[in-house]
């Protein structure tokens, strides 16, 4: 099988400034509140946050209460970031720096 671009380290690499940028970063906390609204997410939810990049919409989530887990297939953004997250939420937030196979009745 043909890696894909999706599988080039050095795409995401470059990708970084970008997806990492404040700005970028920062519109968390207003997306959050209206996934909440639309999705139905209720306090007991866990949230999985499939290609979650840095986090910033995982970490605002544990912010506000929530199980989250991350996954992201590149292990650049699922490093150092999670422990950070976790202590910032109340609740826990881990990551998985492969897509793999997920149980989502676990």
């Amino acid at each position: 099988m043909n890696p894909s671009w999706s599988d080039d380290e050095s795409f995401w690499t470059a990708m970084e400034p970008a997806l990492c940028a404040p700005a970028r970063l920062a519109l968390a906390e207003t997306d959050v509140p209206k996934i909440i609204a639309i999705a139905g997410v209720t306090e007991k939810s866990s949230i999985l946050d499939l290609a979650c990049g840095p986090g910033a919409h995982a970490i605002e989530f544990a912010k506000r209460g929530y199980a989250v887990t991350g996954m992201d297939r590149s292990s650049r953004y699922v490093g150092p970031r999670p422990s950070a997250a976790g202590r910032r939420g109340r609740r826990p937030y881990t990551t998985v720096d492969r897509f793999g196979s997920f149980d989502a009745n676990a």
